[in-house]
């Protein structure tokens, strides 16, 4: 479940992930500098936020400090792995963090926009001209192609140009500056993406070294990220939320299993408002989930976030657990630009633009020409990769296809629940804001439950099935 577009696009008030961040503030000085690191904020994928600057202004005086001693920590832990060693790791982290700063120039513009132009994939009109790597970053370009093990001319080349084959010769075909901005950020997100999952399968070969022990019984432990619900809600968001909707579907099935719709209703109301099967449907169902819309528009030749919201208004108009903003004083969008999923812990307007953007992971050259590196952890990370050439890569099909994979463990395991709630929405230390956190637990579920557990116990409704019964009735699987 990464969230790779986090890697280059994020909402504002968000940061990228952590280890990119201890990289840069953690290492010693001689470590970044082999890397050829500066600090975060003058990295463009890295940038400081509002948020960041609050953060950094409440840090106590020791903060550097922590920061370097999680990360020798950190490194520490890499040390214990066997197939993959911490430098190799780092060198790929630093070569992402330089590819974020090529930022190119085009229609004969030979000045860079430079790092701090967080939009310039959207605002940036399409012309004529080819994209070229200006004078300012070539010193990313050939940070980037170092520490990737390539040459400089090489990732020039796969950056700024397509590659086509006609017959047995391959042709060559400029891209202009959008498309090399999105050539840029899809290979850092493959990289990142491939090095997250080498990781993940070194762990579990330390962890479980001669496969699984006693039968293939363990103790899992999950770790979710929370619903989010931001001033702007983008794809990640719309990704995060939908995997909190099939986690608290899990969590209804197993507070409420073994009693049927009308006993719960006797209990508390409408049971259709404790069972978001269908909010889970309208996301990820085919033909006409919101991410298979999201794909088709990826697909289709004259595809748009438009396109997007006008088909996904049309195919679920009647749908209660989707709805369209209409534009006033207080809203800017309508249903061409914005839609609203009515989930479990609150309404979320999602405005569409970059959809289609993040939703696409495409390599234009493919990936075979990153096994030609002379780093042989870039080339392991490449090696079995069968995606064809410029063959699209849904980030929204792959993320729903791991949860429901996830999904599928978690329902052959018994499982047991602990609600993590923040004590307050504004990320502050040491504020407990009683409201915010009733809130939170309301829309969680869990107050539900409990005043269901409490009438059960009082007798007032009774399982169709023991409910400390394994043999009891679970709620029918989402559509």
């Amino acid at each position: 479940l990464l969230e790779t577009t986090r890697l280059v696009r994020r909402a504002t008030g968000e940061r990228n992930f952590h280890g990119l961040y201890m990289l840069c503030a953690g290492a010693a000085k001689h470590k970044r500098a082999a890397l050829r690191l500066r600090a975060a904020k003058e990295h463009f994928y890295t940038l400081v936020s509002s948020s960041d600057k609050q953060r950094e202004a409440a840090a106590p005086p020791d903060a550097p400090t922590r920061i370097e001693r999680r990360f020798d920590a950190l490194e520490d832990a890499l040390s214990q792995l066997r197939g993959v060693r911490a430098v190799s790791v780092w060198r790929v982290v630093a070569a992402i963090l330089h590819l974020g700063d090529i930022r190119f120039r085009g229609g004969g513009d030979d000045q860079s926009t430079g790092a701090g132009d967080q939009s310039a994939i959207a605002d940036d009109a399409d012309d004529d001209e080819p994209a070229a790597v200006s004078a300012a970053d070539a010193p990313a370009l050939a940070a980037a192609a170092e520490l990737l093990g390539l040459s400089d001319d090489t990732l020039r080349e796969r950056l700024t140009c397509r590659f086509m084959s006609a017959g047995r010769e391959e042709l060559t075909v400029p891209l202009q500056r959008t498309g090399a901005l999105r050539a840029r950020d899809a290979l850092a997100k493959a990289l990142y993406a491939g090095l997250f999952s080498r990781l993940v399968a070194e762990l579990n070969a330390l962890l479980r070294p001669d496969g699984p022990a006693n039968g293939g019984q363990y103790i899992g432990l999950l770790d979710i990220f929370g619903f989010e619900s931001l001033e702007t809600n983008s794809l990640e968001q719309l990704l995060i939320n939908y995997a909190n909707e099939a986690l608290h579907h899990l969590f209804l099935r197993h507070v409420f299993r073994g009693f049927s719709d009308e006993a719960l209703a006797s209990v508390l109301g409408d049971a259709s408002r404790i069972d978001n099967r269908c909010c889970v449907a309208l996301i990820d169902a085919p033909p006409k989930g919101l991410l298979h819309i999201l794909d088709h528009q990826c697909r289709a030749p004259q595809g748009s976030e438009t396109a997007f919201c006008l088909s996904a208004t049309q195919k679920h108009e009647e749908d209660p657990f989707f709805t369209v903003p209409k534009l006033s004083r207080d809203c800017s969008h309508d249903a061409s630009s914005a839609f609203i999923v009515r989930h479990f812990a609150a309404d979320v307007l999602y405005t569409s633009g970059g959809f289609l953007e993040s939703n696409n992971d495409t390599l234009v050259g493919g990936s075979h020409w990153l096994r030609a590196s002379t780093e042989p952890l870039v080339t392991e990370l490449f090696e079995e990769d069968k995606a064809v050439a410029g063959t699209f890569s849904s980030v929204g099909g792959r993320f729903a296809a791991n949860l429901k994979e996830l999904m599928a463990r978690l329902r052959s395991t018994q499982t047991h629940f602990v609600r993590c709630m923040k004590s307050n929405g504004g990320a502050l230390p040491h504020t407990f804001d009683a409201p915010y956190v009733r809130s939170r637990l309301r829309a969680a579920g869990s107050l539900t439950a409990l005043r269901f557990e409490r009438r059960l116990q009082r007798g007032d409704v009774v399982a169709e099935a023991p409910s400390s019964s394994p043999q009891q009735p679970p709620l029918p699987p989402s559509p």
